[in-house]
Formats: C-alpha cells, sequence, structure tokens
C-alpha cells in the first residue's frame, strides 16, 4: 500500500485589489492585505470578527472612522486571539487642513482593538490614531520587543491622540505593556494608561525616539524591573505635561526609568509632569530613575515611595571622569518636592551624597505646588557627546498646551564662550522675523521637527548649546525659561 503524506497547505491571504468599503459584521478567518494604492474604508459601527493569530495588513489607505456612538470593533472570532493590523511602509500618511481638520490618509479613529497580539502595529507610515480604546491585547515576543497594544517602527510619525491603552500585557521579558515605540518619532498625546504590564515599561517603551510624549495619564501600570509606567531607553524627547501616578515596578523608577546604561544614553527634557504616588520595592527611587536629563523643571516631583520611604529621584550617573559637570552632576531647579525643607527634600533624592562615586544634583526647589504647563520650546542634540565625523541630528519641539497663540521663536547655537549665534536653517510654516520665526500654534498643538546642524570638523571647539526660546510677538515677554540643550566635541566616551 502506498504511502500518503497529507500536507498542510499555507492559506493564502484575501487580496483586496480595488477601492472597498466593509460594514456591518465580517468575520476574517485568513490574513487579509489592501494592496498598495487601494483604499479600505471600514464604517462606523462595524464589527471585524479576526480567527486566531489572523492580521490585517494595509499596504495603501485604511479609513476606519467610527463615532462615539457607533464605534468600530475589531475582536476575536469566538474569543481567539487574533493578530495584527498592520499598517506598512507604503501605507498611506494621514494629512490634515489648515484648521487641523483630517482630510485624507490613513486613519485609525473611534476603534475599539480588544484581544489581540500586538493590535496595531506602524511600520514606517504616519496615521493618525486618535480617540480608541485598546483593551486586553496580550503578546509574548520572543525576542525583548514588544508592545502588546501598539508597535510603532521604522521612522513613523503618526500622530497617536487621545485614546485609551487598558490592561494590555505583554509576557515574558518583553518591553512596553501597551506600547513600545522602536527608531520612529511619534507624537504620543492626551491618551490614557491603565493597568498595563510588562517586565520593563509597564505602559510605555521608546528606544531611539525623539517624538514627543504630552499631556498623557499614567494610572496602575506595573513594570516587573524598571519603569513602572514609563521606561526611556536611548531617547531624546520631550516628556511634558503627564500625570503619571500609583504605578509600581520592583526596580528602579515606579513610575518613569530613564536607561542608565544604554548606548547611546538616554537624555530627555522632564517638565511640567505631575509624577506622584508611585511605588518601588528594590533600588533605584519610585519617582524618576535617571543618569544624564536635558532638563528637570517645573514638575510635582513628591509621595513616591521605596517601601514606604521617600524616594522620588534617583541620580546613577558614575562617568565623574568621563562627563562634564553640568552632565553628571546637574542643577534642576523649579520643581516642587511636596516641601520647601532643604533636609527633607535630600531625603527623597538618591545621589552621590548618599552613595559613593554618583554625581550630586543640585536643587532649588519652587515655592508651593507647579502651575499650569506653560507653551515651551526645547531643541535637543541627540546626544551629549558627539566625535569626529558625526553629525549632531537637533530635534525641536513646540508644545502648547493652551488656547491657539501666535510666537516668536528664537533658535541659536554657541561654542565655547563664544557669543550664542541665530540658526539660520528653513523652519516649514513659520515666517522670518529678524533672527526669530513667528508662526502660529493651535491649540493643544505639539510639534516636532529635524533640525539640520553643521558638520562637525576637526577644528571644532570641544562645547557648545542649542538654545530655544519663545516669546509673545505683541508684548515680547519671554513664554517660560530658555531651554539648552548643551553637547561636548571629541574627547571622552
Amino acid at each position: 500500500m502506498p504511502l500518503v503524506l497529507l500536507l498542510a497547505l499555507p492559506t493564502l491571504a484575501e487580496t483586496v485589489e480595488a477601492d472597498t468599503t466593509w460594514e456591518g459584521t465580517r468575520e476574517l478567518t485568513e490574513e487579509v492585505v489592501v494592496a498598495e494604492g487601494v483604499t479600505l474604508t471600514v464604517l462606523p459601527g462595524a464589527e471585524l470578527r479576526l480567527d486566531e493569530g489572523v492580521d490585517l495588513r494595509v499596504q495603501g489607505t485604511l479609513v476606519a472612522r467610527g463615532t462615539a456612538e457607533e464605534p468600530i470593533a475589531l475582536v476575536g472570532l469566538d474569543g481567539a486571539r487574533w493578530g495584527s493590523v498592520i499598517l506598512e511602509p507604503t501605507a498611506s500618511d494621514a494629512e490634515w487642513d489648515e484648521d487641523g481638520e483630517w482630510v485624507a490618509g490613513s486613519v485609525v479613529e473611534q476603534v475599539h482593538l480588544d484581544g489581540g497580539a500586538q493590535a496595531l502595529v506602524i511600520e514606517g507610515c504616519s496615521p493618525w490614531v486618535h480617540a480608541s480604546t485598546f483593551r486586553d491585547n496580550a503578546y509574548t515576543p520572543e525576542l525583548s520587543r514588544a508592545g502588546a497594544a501598539l508597535l510603532v517602527t521604522e521612522g513613523s510619525r503618526a500622530l497617536v491622540q487621545g485614546n485609551l491603552f487598558e490592561d494590555n500585557e505583554v509576557g515574558g521579558s518583553g518591553h512596553g505593556g501597551a506600547v513600545y515605540v522602536d527608531r520612529a518619532d511619534p507624537a504620543l498625546q492626551g491618551n490614557t494608561f491603565r493597568g498595563n504590564r510588562s517586565a520593563y515599561g509597564g505602559a510605555l517603551v521608546t528606544s531611539l525616539a525623539y517624538g514627543p510624549v504630552v499631556g498623557n495619564t499614567f494610572e496602575g501600570n506595573r513594570g516587573e524591573w524598571e519603569g513602572g509606567a514609563i521606561a526611556l531607553v536611548s531617547s531624546a524627547l520631550v516628556l511634558a505635561n503627564n500625570t503619571i501616578t500609583d504605578n509600581e515596578a520592583i526596580l528602579d523608577g515606579g513610575g518613569v526609568h530613564v536607561c542608565v546604561t544604554c548606548d547611546p544614553h538616554a537624555n530627555p527634557a522632564v517638565v511640567d509632569n505631575h509624577i506622584t504616588g508611585n511605588r518601588n520595592t528594590g533600588f533605584g527611587a519610585a519617582g524618576l530613575g535617571a543618569a544624564y536629563l536635558r532638563a528637570l523643571s517645573g514638575n510635582d516631583l513628591h509621595d513616591n515611595t521605596q517601601d514606604g520611604a521617600p524616594a522620588d529621584l534617583a541620580w546613577h550617573n558614575e562617568h565623574l571622569d568621563l562627563d562634564p559637570a553640568w552632565a553628571h552632576s546637574p542643577s534642576f531647579s523649579g520643581n516642587w518636592w511636596g516641601t520647601t525643607d532643604a533636609q527633607a527634600i535630600e531625603q527623597t533624592i538618591h545621589d552621590g551624597l548618599d552613595e559613593d562615586g554618583l554625581g550630586v544634583v543640585g536643587v532649588a526647589p519652587a515655592d508651593g505646588p507647579v502651575a499650569e504647563p506653560r507653551t515651551r520650546a526645547f531643541a535637543i542634540p541627540q546626544k551629549i557627546r558627539f566625535t569626529e565625523g558625526d553629525t549632531m541630528p537637533v530635534y525641536l519641539t513646540l508644545y502648547n498646551p493652551g488656547p491657539a497663540r501666535e510666537v516668536e521663536l528664537l533658535l541659536m547655537v554657541s561654542y565655547e564662550d563664544g557669543p550664542p549665534l541665530p540658526w539660520t536653517g528653513a523652519l516649514a510654516g513659520a515666517e522670518v522675523d529678524g533672527d526669530r520665526w513667528r508662526l502660529e500654534l493651535a491649540e493643544d498643538e505639539v510639534r516636532f521637527d529635524e533640525l539640520t546642524a553643521p558638520e562637525l570638523h576637526t577644528d571644532a571647539p570641544r562645547s557648545g548649546a542649542w538654545i530655544a526660546v519663545l516669546f509673545d510677538p505683541d508684548t515680547g515677554e519671554r513664554l517660560a525659561e530658555p531651554a539648552t540643550g548643551r553637547f561636548e566635541l571629541g574627547g571622552g566616551r
């Protein structure tokens, strides 16, 4: 009797090759691919039921716009753990008109993505992800990169705005219980992260990322190692106007962990945040742990505890012989530590006064709880130190947390002890006004740009700084203190 082999042939994906509209209930039992140049429109109230591990892969345009009354839902077929909605690099970018209204491109709005595995993956394209809910997504990666609800990669500048990330979990040693940003620069604005879990960065991890994280709420998230809410790896971004409370980690940074040993180092600006009521049980700090920061100003940073004891800030910089003094022993002013008592503040900070070989942080505390966040500008060089042959990426973030307003921006760069010189590059959408740029910032707008910087030469000075200042064009009043991004050229590590 001949031997018969029964081979399980792979299921071919269904391809959407012409503009298509989906409505009502639809079951997806195999992968669906939306071809390049093709638009798939999903109407309000539609429910997509995806089988185990099934993906919706978009190479063209996805327009999924539900409403508050009729959201779109993606759920598992008969309770299955479905796969991902994947927006590939060829997928269209979102476009807005002059009034900030969406007019074209890929959009995920008022969509419930529940019970998936890495529910939304954004690869290189820049869609708008708005007012959607990511709940009960679970994923265990083979390697450490993760993000059970959302993974953003390959240079994407997506706008991720006003979403709820709740009860998402990454298993094993994976990172970013809800969101993982890897070599991309999305703007994460006005989202709520609640009850998310992973080994590292309970809600959010960014790696080699420079896009802003502003106006979000992080509460009740857990990191098994470090970063109960947030862990920043090799990232030079603006973390502003976030509420970070009631998060927990075993090790450093029950609220925020800024990677201590990563190369290149993480060096964010941490401003105007409420970092309170977070906990950890191991070393470091329950509020914020870091070794490098561009700024720490305007924050409510208090009532974070390690086994019941005050533990608001841990400063881990141990490169006293390699880093300049301004990097290893900075002075941070204008934060509210819950008190103005110098001795009490010192007790909540772990630095070189508590452990030999670490830098010592200076503080000039605010007189009381921090007022409303201000319209701010930051120009952050990618690294602390650059060497011969490097380029110098500089990331400009403008954040206006209040009503629409016109501003004037002054950008300067200085070397050694020479006078600051106005930067002479181009800034899209801004009018030149002398040595400043005049531009409109919409209500609650965040803007991110990468500036072109001078090439570095062997005869370049050894230190310098980028300076960004915003002014009221009518009164000339400065809107906030200047933001200074210092750097070193050559030498050291």
